[in-house]
């Protein structure tokens, strides 16, 4: 034992994580590989183009203008009708683009969500009082977006079509954006009205994406809410200002939900698609409590390797913090057991929420590309909780740990061997680079094609068709008739649009 202790005394490792410029060198190369990942994402949505829904997005910016196109849909006044305002409005504002402006979304989305991300959990720490470089809170939000994406069920829906990332990827990146409104004007004893009438404005818009969105957005607000008045029940005066924008978010979020509730599309479009009546209230509770379990047991079941690593790498990054920083924890035993049941209750009613709307509209499970939302929901709740068993383990034992330098090095140790991990995972997804710069060369290739064929006057055109880049998105077909194939004749301008010439496997 003694000799254990002179070797470990040659070998000052504890002292690695109190090095800032160490610690900031391992940091970069956490950001660095993780960032790679999330670069091959954006890399393969750079060759997107149109699919399926947007050619009729484009098709109604071209009949009726940009304005009547932006609020036509909502009243149910236009060919292509629908209550998600704000993701209408998003699609009007691409469609005045060129259709490669789209390759550009996916990470746009990204690094706007990254940015968002980043700036939220330096809200929320500094409002723990706890103030870190933003080196940390770069390489937490890396984690936690690459987890979501990596174990997104329909990623190609979900960020690389348009149509489908602004419903449901979109809010998302909205909310964190909200969420730093929130804490910010949180702090201040009298903020503007100005100020609070932009965050009321901003909950709307980010509510205006769609009905999953917004149900989660009112949710983690009004849960938000209840925690504060119950953990501060005996001292509210000191938390009004936390309060007070708490509860206009609520009520900024309840009207967004009344706004996408009332929208004169909602008729029209249960008669088009035939959609069956409201569920009772029991029913609806019932299929969304049953869902939302179907959902948090098949994900344990079916990810069981991703969930542990998010478990894992949590806990070492908060070791690794707790270690450097020595971060403020639960000061009782009972705090930390009240911390430890919320996190697991509050994800399950925020899947709840996700769950609601599609059983409400539909009778049915969600659409695999709207549970990218139930899917952060799952990872943040899981990197909590290894958070916590973390802060537990050095509040109690490493501080004072008689090899601390043990702990120190298998925390390197992991967290360096986790890197390797997003690293495969963009490598696999690089793999299917080739087939995506196939598909936009042949798409440019047609669109040149159509529209050269239109100022030489033809109106009924031929095209080769394509191979489905986003599973089952309609990609133009043979049949001229073909709703999408309709919505890409009116986006060119020209009668119709056959995709019914071969070339796509010569």
């Amino acid at each position: 034992m003694i000799i254990a202790n002179q070797i470990w005394g040659l070998f000052p490792v504890s002292d690695l994580l109190n090095h800032e410029r160490f610690h900031r060198i391992f940091l970069i190369f956490l950001c660095l590989a993780f960032g790679a990942a999330l670069a091959s994402y954006a890399l393969i949505g750079s060759h997107m183009r149109y699919s399926g829904d947007d050619y009729c997005f484009g098709a109604l910016l071209r009949n009726q203008g940009f304005w009547k196109a932006s609020w036509g849909p909502y009243f149910g006044i236009t060919s292509f009708p629908g209550n998600r305002y704000s993701m209408i409005l998003l699609s009007m504002i691409s469609g005045l683009f060129p259709p490669k402006f789209n390759g550009l979304l996916p990470g746009l989305a990204i690094l706007l969500w990254l940015i968002g991300l980043s700036m939220a959990l330096r809200e929320v720490f500094y409002t723990l009082g706890t103030r870190l470089p933003d080196l940390y809170f770069l390489s937490i939000a890396e984690v936690l977006i690459f987890l979501t994406l990596y174990q997104a069920p329909d990623l190609s829906q979900s960020l690389y079509w348009r149509s489908g990332m602004f419903t449901y990827l979109a809010p998302l990146i909205l909310f964190t954006w909200l969420v730093v409104v929130v804490l910010r004007q949180s702090k201040k004893p009298n903020a503007s009205p100005v100020a609070l009438g932009f965050m009321s404005l901003l909950a709307v818009f980010s509510g205006g994406f769609s009905e999953t969105s917004t149900a989660l957005q009112l949710g983690f607000f009004l849960i938000f809410l209840v925690v504060v008045l119950v953990r501060n029940r005996s001292h509210l005066s000191d938390q009004r200002p936390l309060i007070l924008v708490l509860s206009i978010t609520v009520i900024a979020s309840f009207i967004a939900l009344v706004f996408l509730y009332i929208s004169p599309a909602n008729q029209v479009r249960r008669i088009d698609m035939a959609l069956p009546s409201p569920p009772d209230l029991y029913s609806l509770i019932r299929m969304s409590f049953t869902h939302s379990m179907d959902f948090i047991v098949g994900t344990i079941k079916a990810l069981r390797t991703p969930s542990i690593y998010t478990l894992i790498i949590a806990f070492f990054l908060s070791v690794a913090l707790n270690l450097r920083f020595q971060l403020p924890g639960f000061s009782r035993f009972s705090h930390l057991l009240i911390g430890v049941l919320l996190i697991p209750l509050a994800a399950y009613l925020l899947i709840v929420c996700c769950m609601a709307p599609s059983a409400y509209v539909q009778h049915a499970y969600p659409e695999s590309r709207a549970l990218i939302l139930a899917r952060v929901v799952m990872v943040c709740a899981i990197m909590c909780l290894g958070w916590i068993a973390a802060q537990v383990l050095t509040k109690k034992y490493g501080l004072s740990f008689k090899y601390k330098s043990v702990l120190v090095v298998c925390t390197l140790f992991v967290l360096s061997a986790m890197c390797l991990y997003p690293l495969r995972a963009a490598d696999v997804v690089i793999k299917d680079l080739p087939h995506y710069q196939k598909w936009s060369q042949f798409w440019d290739a047609r669109d040149r094609e159509i529209r050269d064929a239109k100022e030489s006057g033809v109106q009924d055109i031929e095209v080769v068709q394509i191979d489905h880049i986003i599973p089952r998105v309609g990609e133009l077909s043979p049949d001229p008739g073909f709703w999408y194939n309709g919505c890409a004749a009116e986006y060119y301008g020209v009668d119709s649009i056959s995709a019914s010439l071969s070339g796509w496997d010569d």
